[in-house]
């Protein structure tokens, strides 16, 4: 058994062990019928060592998530048909008649599809005279109804069909024809009932599976009136005339050549040649980096020793030049407090020559940053975006008229 293993990196760990799904990032043996993996989280992204059992690996729901195309073509393509042809009513308003060997007449169609279908309710009375294709129009709407996934079994009472209703048992399904090999529809032929015992049982079950179908049909009808009328108030909003409440002028910062101020704007070249050095410098020691950057999580890449199991959570930062300041947010240093056990910051300088990385930074959080506090809004009364405005001249002292 310790020769097989029965998971490999790469592949995705679910089931009750966790409360979330992990990543295999290693997987070694631990003896007999158990191994040691390590594990990192998908949506958490913090590492840890399980030691698992066979028995505990059986229990688990383990996804690859690499495709090895190894399927079959054919059920693939077998697969792809049936679902296109369980969602082609919503493009052809008449698919159960394309696919039906009839040939309805137009009272038929306007009864099937301009009055049953959009009516709320699936308990109809149809009637006509003799011969006026009821049996088309039943059929037709028991169609359109299964397609839409509206009905499951069609209720259909056939005299004489023993052993269909009994008291206490649920009723058993069959395929009946009777003269109608177009349709082919899964029916429930039900005996009438002979005591009352039998009788009053039927007409329970019966009321039952017509109130549960009624209310189904009835919900669905309004969620359609519901968007229906949405599509009809998006169809005409228009531009009204427009009411101007105050004018607003902008301009580049007044600083933003200052040296300052440059360093806010993101250089991605100098940003992707850190990046690079960084994780070359990693993957140099045998580690398995993973890029996280674009996760926001507060620190750009994780870096994992496959011997010891030990992950680092490294933040990466670039300078063009050979000097320079580096900036945190918010979030990197919060996550720098919390996890001073395994938080690195790399600091590449030079970028637009030479980079070179400098000696990592353990633990920066004990280091004493410099806190940078800015004006975060301006605030206004809303009476003075209505009212006129009014210019004047400033005074020439900035602190009014000089008077002492």
């Amino acid at each position: 058994m310790d020769s097989v293993v029965p998971m490999r990196p790469g592949q995705i760990l679910q089931g009750s062990l966790f409360n979330e799904p992990m990543r295999v990032e290693t997987v070694r043996p631990a003896g007999a019928g158990t191994w040691v993996a390590g594990l990192v989280g998908t949506k958490s992204e913090r590492f840890r060592s399980v030691t698992l059992t066979f028995e505990q690996i059986q229990s688990l729901k383990i996804t690859s998530t690499i495709a090895s195309y190894d399927g079959d073509g054919r059920l693939l393509r077998l697969g792809l048909q049936a679902y296109a042809l369980g969602i082609a009513w919503k493009f052809d308003p008449y698919f159960g008649l394309s696919i039906s060997r009839v040939d309805p007449l137009p009272h038929q169609l306007s009864a099937v599809y301009d009055y049953l279908l959009k009516l709320p309710r699936v308990r109809f009375l149809l009637a006509d005279d003799a011969g006026a294709g009821k049996t088309i129009m039943a059929g037709l709407l028991i169609r359109e109804l299964k397609l839409r996934g509206l009905a499951g079994l069609t209720v259909k009472p056939v005299p004489g069909v023993p052993h269909c209703f009994e008291p206490g048992r649920t009723p058993t399904a069959l395929r009946h024809h009777e003269r109608e090999p177009n349709w082919k529809l899964p029916q429930l032929a039900a005996r009438y009932p002979r005591s009352s015992t039998d009788r009053e049982t039927a007409e329970r079950h019966n009321l039952e599976w017509v109130a549960q179908a009624e209310a189904r049909h009835s919900e669905l009808s309004v969620r359609r009136e519901r968007r229906r009328r949405e599509l009809e108030r998006q169809q005409t909003v228009s531009l009204q005339s427009v009411e101007r409440l105050t004018s607003v002028v902008v301009t580049p910062h007044p600083e933003r050549e200052a040296p300052d101020v440059r360093r806010l704007r993101p250089n991605y070249e100098t940003e992707a040649a850190a990046m690079r050095v960084a994780m070359e410098f990693e993957r140099a020691q045998g580690r398995v980096v993973t890029d996280v950057h674009d996760k926001n999580l507060g620190y750009d890449i994780t870096s994992l020793d496959v011997n010891s199991g030990e992950l680092r959570l490294i933040e990466i930062k670039g300078l063009g030049a050979a000097t320079g300041r580096i900036l945190l947010t918010p979030n990197e240093r919060r996550v720098a407090e919390d996890r001073r056990d395994c938080y690195l910051l790399y600091v590449v300088t030079n970028c637009d020559k030479q980079p070179q990385l400098q000696e990592p930074i353990k633990d920066p959080a004990r280091i004493p940053w410099h806190e940078v506090i800015k004006v975060q809004h301006y605030w206004l009364e809303v009476n003075a975006m209505t009212q006129p405005m009014k210019v004047s001249e400033p005074d020439s002292s900035p602190y009014g008229d000089g008077n002492s």
